[in-house]
């Protein structure tokens, strides 16, 4: 890994080197959503309706959360924080094919943390488990109840990465 050296510390949320089940259910959510939302408020209940992690939060939360995936577009919509040329070629083709990426795990000397949402549908259980023991300094934080991906707002979460990054 050629850049493997220059990191701290890292964390790697909800994701591992195997494509799981859930990557197809993201590209077709992703591929039904809506390209835009005439006002903040429509995006909200779209996300409330469609996502039960988000439909779990505080109306504080879930308006942050959105604001970490939406912008608004010069027309006065909201739309996606996302490349409309990524989403359509991952329609058309599929998620893109990947590396083999367990022998860079073996790479990073520094501390990381695996955060599983152990409802999650992209990352196993195995496989957490089969990162932290391949990593020279793999932590697990196995937030509880949660899909993927973790928000990183529960307090499990903000537990557990404060406790990580104390060190």
């Amino acid at each position: 890994m050629e850049h493997g050296k220059r990191l701290n510390a890292l964390v790697l949320n909800d994701i591992g080197p195997d494509v799981q089940p859930g990557n197809q259910r993201i590209t077709q959510m992703v591929g039904s959503r809506p390209d835009s939302f005439a006002t903040l408020d429509d995006a909200l209940a779209y996300r409330r309706e469609n996502s039960s992690i988000t439909a779990a939060r505080s109306a504080a939360d879930q308006r942050e959360l959105a604001l970490g995936v939406l912008r608004q577009r010069p027309d006065g919509k909201w739309g996606w924080k996302m490349d409309p040329a990524y989403i359509s070629q991952r329609i058309e083709r599929g998620p893109p094919a990947r590396p083999n990426l367990w022998p860079m795990l073996e790479q990073l000397a520094c501390p990381t943390l695996v955060v599983w949402g152990t409802d999650s549908d992209v990352l196993s259980e195995a496989q957490a488990g089969r990162m932290v023991e391949t990593l020279p300094k793999g932590v697990l934080l196995a937030v509880p109840g949660v899909v993927h991906a973790p928000s990183l707002v529960e307090p499990a979460s903000i537990a557990g990465l404060e406790e990580f990054l104390r060190g």
